[in-house]
């Protein structure tokens, strides 16, 4: 119990501080539950109580665990095609964020999530305008989409909020994602584990402390999320995705 005590004490968090760890938990999961998208809004903040990078090690076994939960819930036998090949870029851009990132500093962490949140409002809207079906079928698509979708759920663990952002503004994708796109985050993120473990050193016995506190945050999370999501209406919600991922950029630039 001491050394449970000792490595929460590391992080030495407020009883506010906490309390918002705990909120982010619950976002996390509410995303992961179905509610697609909203834990974007939770990356930034974590990143400004606990640090951008420090912050990339405690929320990817909260999603993890959201991930186990989601692919339970709702994976379904589908084809891979089209996800097939984003599979490659998707590795390389993981690994290029992990030479990238291992040794940049805090404010260079920070300025780059920003950049990747403001990235994805700007494909967002440039999708919506263009309305062309066809675009997942050619492979600057595959190289692009797979290569930001790596390096960002390296950096910041926000790869899949921009897949659910990026990919259902094309409706071809998202047929053929709807069924299996959880496996496929689940087993991304799987893979990040050993590089946040050896090569960042952002899992430690105090990130999963916290981890181990939020647990039932998380828990409730992914009940609730799986009641909203069949209340949600995809127009609205898809306005409100938008307006959470301007903030969490803003969030960050005045951190």
């Amino acid at each position: 119990m001491s050394d449970f005590t000792s490595a929460l004490n590391a992080y030495a968090l407020t009883p506010f501080q906490w309390g918002v760890v705990c909120c982010c938990a619950f976002i996390f999961a509410l995303a992961k539950g179905g509610v697609k998208g909203v834990d974007i809004f939770a990356v930034p903040i974590m990143a400004i109580i606990l640090g951008s990078k420090a912050s990339t090690g405690i929320v990817l076994p909260m999603l993890l665990v959201g991930d186990i939960f989601s692919v339970w819930y709702y994976n379904r036998a589908a084809k891979w095609y089209h996800l097939r090949k984003l599979a490659v870029w998707i590795v390389l851009g993981i690994l290029l964020a992990v030479w990238i990132g291992k040794d940049m500093p805090e404010a260079g962490f920070k300025y780059a999530l920003a950049g990747i949140i403001l990235s994805s409002i700007l494909i967002l809207l440039w999708l919506e305008q263009k309305k062309d079906a066809t675009v997942p079928n050619r492979t600057w698509f595959s190289v692009v989409a797979g290569l930001f979708v790596g390096f960002t759920t390296m950096v910041g663990n926000v790869g899949g909020a921009f897949a659910n952002i990026l990919f259902p503004s094309n409706e071809i994708l998202q047929r053929a994602i709807h069924r299996h796109f959880r496996m496929v985050v689940f087993l991304v993120n799987v893979f990040k584990v050993p590089f946040h473990v050896v090569v960042w050193k952002t899992i430690t016995w105090q990130s999963l402390a916290i981890n181990l506190v939020a647990l039932p945050f998380i828990a409730l999370g992914l009940w609730v999320g799986v009641y909203l999501v069949k209340i949600i209406k995809e127009k609205y919600y898809r306005r409100m995705v938008l307006i959470l991922t301007a903030l969490g950029a803003i969030l960050i630039f005045l951190k």
